[in-house]
């Protein structure tokens, strides 16, 4: 039945073939515009139409364009302007070959109880081939119309032909969400997503930069780790972490070490989830100048992330629903120098350059296809990748006899900058939504903490730390509490 309700779900309205077939179009001595009359009992969304084609004549390609506009019943004529214009489309074929000619209309808008017409024109355009259109059932919600005519504007003010009353052409309707909708649908979580990624890239950067420094005679250290961490702006997120971390000084100035963290709950921002599938992996290794740390250093650490995000995508108008899980992976590198000068024999003051690579990539996923979700969206994998260049100092200031003020203030700047544009398929005229918003190549960061040393080995320390971010948040601050002692 033509004009079935069908406002979010996708569908197929057919009237297939009678067996019979109606000549001639597309000769510049025939009808050059052979159309269908139909019904929309709701307001619903057109994302396709299709109409079956012999070619009987001719040895060129035929240019044609297909329109929608609505029609009046009472004087048999189009209302108004073009619901729907295509460009040019090419029509190659073979003579006796029939072919099923589909036109896409990117979620052209019908309104409920209002009459059409679909039809295809040669009007204006080249080619001298000629073709029949197979006929379908008769059905009581439209027509088969024609017109010969020679030029547009004529057309689009008279009166056309009726077939007979009886005939209708064979075609497919479907139906299905608009592009305009689709993309309201997933803008959303492209603002979650942005949050997410913010928070992965905040938590890869604090993790390429810990290290556990308080080695006993068995040069052997390990610290316990306990953060917290939030993205500030709009839908910020945040997350609450635990690990360890361990080093051991294979001589008195070179060390390795490493490091794993878990979050202790899934986090999420609007409609997008993130879950750790396995707990962050660090390594670093490093070398300093004086056995006590003091002198110059150089550092190099790498660190990983393996996670997945749920995004579930809202009904917006006629787009569906839709849910689906992809991995999150990140991936970074840091390499820095440093000084170590320590002053009056007490404040340490470490300035330090250094350059980081980051690569965070959520991985293309395609949404489950359900009942009320039949026109799933498959999403193309998405990345953020960045080389930063990094300036700085760290500080630590006596402040008692086992109380010391520890601290930094840097800046960091990208050289290089690629975010992937937002990209989904599954419903046509999908335009790639831009990820990255803004970008804010030069960045602050600063921390101030105390540290408390209980032995010579053993300390206890609480830090807040502040950072600026590339894009989305606007910054995100975090507090970091830990234990450290050697064993």
């Amino acid at each position: 039945m033509l004009g079935v309700t069908v406002v979010s779900q996708a569908e197929d309205v057919v009237n297939p073939s009678n067996g019979s077939s109606v000549s001639t179009w597309g000769d510049v001595s025939g009808t050059q515009v052979y159309g269908q009359t139909f019904t929309s009992s709701s307001t619903q969304n057109l994302t396709s139409f299709t109409f079956y084609l012999t070619k009987t004549s001719g040895t060129t390609a035929t240019n044609f364009r297909a329109y929608i506009y609505e029609w009046d019943e009472a004087t048999s004529s189009v209302v108004g302007s073009a619901a729907f214009a295509s460009d040019v489309i090419t029509l190659d074929m073979n003579v006796s070959d029939t072919q099923a000619v589909t036109v896409s209309t990117k979620g052209t808008t019908l309104s409920q109880n209002k009459t059409y017409v679909i039809f295809f024109s040669t009007v204006g355009e080249s080619g001298t081939s000629s073709y029949t259109w197979l006929l379908g059932q008769s059905t009581a919600n439209g027509k088969f119309v024609f017109y010969n005519v020679d030029d547009l504007n004529t057309l689009l003010t008279t009166s056309w032909v009726y077939w007979l009353s009886s005939y209708d052409l064979a075609y497919i309707f479907s139906f299905g969400p608009s592009a305009a909708d689709t993309l309201a649908s997933m803008q959303g979580n492209v603002t979650g997503l942005r949050q997410v990624f913010a928070l992965q890239s905040d938590t890869l950067n604090d993790g390429l930069n810990q290290s556990c420094s308080s080695f006993n005679d068995d040069r052997s250290c390990i610290s316990l780790i306990g953060r917290y961490v939030q993205t500030n702006g709009s839908n910020g997120t945040e997350a609450t972490t635990g690990g360890v971390n361990l080093a051991y000084k294979l001589t008195p100035n070179f060390y390795i070490g490493g490091s794993i963290e878990q979050i202790a709950s899934d986090t999420e921002s609007g409609n997008v989830k993130y879950r750790q599938n396995a707990p962050d992996v660090g390594f670093y290794t490093g070398w300093t100048q004086g056995e006590n740390g003091d002198g110059w250093q150089a550092r190099f650490a790498y660190r990983h992330s393996d996670g997945q995000v749920t995004v579930t995508r809202e009904a917006i108008g006629s787009a569906e629903a839709g849910v689906g899980t992809a991995n999150l992976t990140g991936d970074g590198y840091q390499f820095s120098v440093g000084n170590a000068v320590r002053l009056d024999n007490q404040a340490l003051i470490t300035p330090y350059i250094g350059v980081r690579y980051t690569d965070i990539k959520r991985h293309g996923y395609s949404e489950a296809a359900t009942d009320s979700v039949t026109q799933p969206l498959q999403y193309a994998a998405l990345s953020q990748k960045a080389t930063t260049v990094l300036a700085g100092s760290n500080f630590e200031v006596p402040l008692m006899s086992k109380l010391n003020l520890t601290g930094n203030l840097g800046v960091e700047k990208d050289v290089q900058f690629k975010v992937d544009n937002y990209v989904a398929t599954g419903v046509d005229g999908l335009e790639p939504i831009k990820f990255a918003d803004k970008h804010n190549d030069i960045r602050a960061v600063a921390g101030l903490g105390l540290k408390y040393n209980f032995a010579a080995n053993q300390q206890l320390s609480i830090q807040a730390n502040y950072k600026e971010q590339a894009y989305a948040a606007d910054s995100s601050t975090s507090a970091t509490l830990a234990y450290t002692t050697s064993f």
